[in-house]
């Protein structure tokens, strides 16, 4: 798979890093090493699962044919030591994220089977587990109150190494699915560029994912010559880019995205407005597709309007 590198802004937060290392594990966009997807296992990030007015968002969700399901949740760890004092502290903190991810329990078998729907698949479940993703450097510095935790819970616990080349594997508890367990357990080695296949998620700085929408249009369009654009074109300039802009999430949620930044481009930073035909929308001004210099200017004051470092 060729990754563009496009990025101008570097968004390398521990949590997204994580994920899209446990994300490769799944891609059939690439092949590396040995994969989950090899062994039929299907895994989508940001998963929504709703039910009336019930929404539970663990970090991925995957499932194998044979019914089984991994609610799974990242969670990151690496500010504890300068938001905390004492170890005291820090158990609590960790203790009381741990128990939240408890509530993915409440994840219904129908609420699997309609959102793995959205990406094509006829599944129905017959077994949920919550697995729980950790820096192995955390787990050793607070080895006994995890494990607690994870055992009291009936958690399963992967521990993800990043020093030196970069492992993930499981650590507590057991999976039901005798394939995925004994693979999980040797220290799969991460797709070295997971990056490029998630770089942004759900938790992505709202500022960072603005800057990026406005990144991509303003240069698609100055590129093509472009003085309009449909709305029904905004989700493939978004997406036909390595890594895609939110590719991971079903068409109709991107669109609410799309449609939020949109309003951004009209009302915060004054560069487009309505044409007659209200889903296409025009630059103000024709300097930004005839002087390619221009484009460059206006996306430094957007990025100091949102007040982005970088």
């Amino acid at each position: 798979m060729a990754v563009s590198p496009y990025q101008q802004l570097s968004w390398n937060d521990p949590h997204t890093v994580y994920l899209s290392q446990i994300y490769a594990l799944y891609s059939r966009q690439i092949s590396w090493g040995t994969q989950l997807c090899d062994y039929g296992y299907s895994g989508y990030p940001d998963p929504k699962l709703e039910n009336g007015s019930e929404t539970y968002e663990p970090d991925l969700l995957a499932f194998n044919s044979t019914g089984d399901v991994q609610h799974i949740t990242v969670e990151d760890f690496s500010n504890l030591h300068t938001q905390f004092e004492n170890d005291s502290q820090k158990k609590i903190e960790i203790e009381d994220r741990l128990s939240d991810a408890l509530k993915y329990a409440n994840i219904t078998d129908q609420m699997v089977t309609n959102y793995v729907e959205l990406h094509g698949h006829d599944f129905t479940p017959s077994h949920h587990e919550i697995v729980i993703t950790l820096s192995q450097d955390l787990y050793q510095k607070f080895e006994a109150t995890i494990s607690d935790m994870i055992s009291e819970n009936d958690l399963i616990l992967w521990l993800i190494n990043s020093n030196g080349t970069s492992r993930i594997w499981k650590e507590l508890g057991t999976h039901s699915n005798m394939d995925l367990e004994d693979t999980i357990c040797n220290k799969l080695e991460v797709y070295p560029n997971s990056s490029d296949l998630l770089h942004f998620t759900r938790n992505t700085d709202e500022a960072l994912l603005k800057f990026e929408f406005c990144n991509r249009l303003i240069k698609h369009c100055s590129r093509e010559r472009v003085a309009k654009v449909d709305f029904a074109d905004i989700d493939r300039i978004m997406t036909q880019i390595n890594p895609p802009m939110l590719g991971h999430l079903p068409r109709k949620e991107r669109i609410k995205h799309w449609q939020k930044y949109m309003s951004s481009m009209l009302r915060r930073f004054n560069l487009m407005e309505k044409s007659k035909d209200q889903n296409q929308y025009k630059w103000k001004k024709e300097s930004l597709i005839k002087e390619p210099r221009y484009c460059n200017r206006i996306l430094r004051d957007i990025q100091d309007n949102l007040e982005i470092s970088g």
